[in-house]
Order: C-alpha cells, then sequence, then structure tokens
C-alpha cells in the first residue's frame, strides 16, 4: 500500500470521489503535465474549462495545475505569504470555503 492510499483510508474520504489518482500508480508525479495529461484521459468527457485543482503546495499542486492549463486553488490554512512565483487563481484558508467557490466559478 501506498503512502497516499494510506492517507486516503484514514481519512476516510474515498467514498466521496469515483476515482482518485496517485502518481505512483500513473508513472509521473505532480508538477508534470505528464502526470494530469494521464488523470485527464481516464475521465469522460473531461472538459478542462470545468477543473479545478484544490492543493496545498504551491511547488508541486498549484505549479502542477498552471502546467496543466487548468484553474489553481491555493489552501492555504496557516495563511502563509506567497513568495513564490507561483500564482494561484484562487486561495482559501479553510475547506468549507471551497464549496462556495465552486458555486461561483462554475454556476
Amino acid at each position: 500500500q501506498s503512502v497516499q492510499e494510506g492517507r486516503i483510508a484514514s481519512a476516510g474520504i474515498a467514498p466521496d470521489f469515483e476515482r482518485i489518482f496517485i502518481s505512483e500508480q500513473i508513472g509521473s508525479n505532480k508538477p508534470e503535465a505528464r502526470y494530469f495529461e494521464a488523470c485527464f484521459s481516464e475521465i469522460p468527457a473531461f472538459d478542462r474549462e470545468r477543473t479545478i485543482i484544490l492543493g496545498d503546495s504551491l511547488t508541486s499542486d498549484i505549479r502542477g495545475g498552471k502546467n496543466a492549463d487548468i484553474m489553481t486553488c491555493w489552501y492555504n490554512p496557516d495563511r502563509t505569504e506567497n513568495r513564490s512565483a507561483v500564482i494561484p487563481d484562487y486561495e482559501i484558508c479553510e475547506l468549507s470555503e471551497f464549496e462556495g467557490l465552486l458555486g461561483q466559478i462554475f454556476c
């Protein structure tokens, strides 16, 4: 069992998703566009315009989303100052904010 599978199991979130993509199983890692393209190819009727990545890592998740040309949302619960060149499209500090953000973006 991979580290990610253990995290997913302990968080109890697997039933909330139709599919979970794990880099070790795909064979490439974020922020490589190849990782995202492999994921996208597994999603029927995938629409890049209606896709957003939510992640806590600017260098992996957000840069990866930018590399894959999809919207990005940085989960920043500690309100850390972004001193990098990676600029997310959106930023939230509480996960509870994400659903409302999706409603604003995709209404």
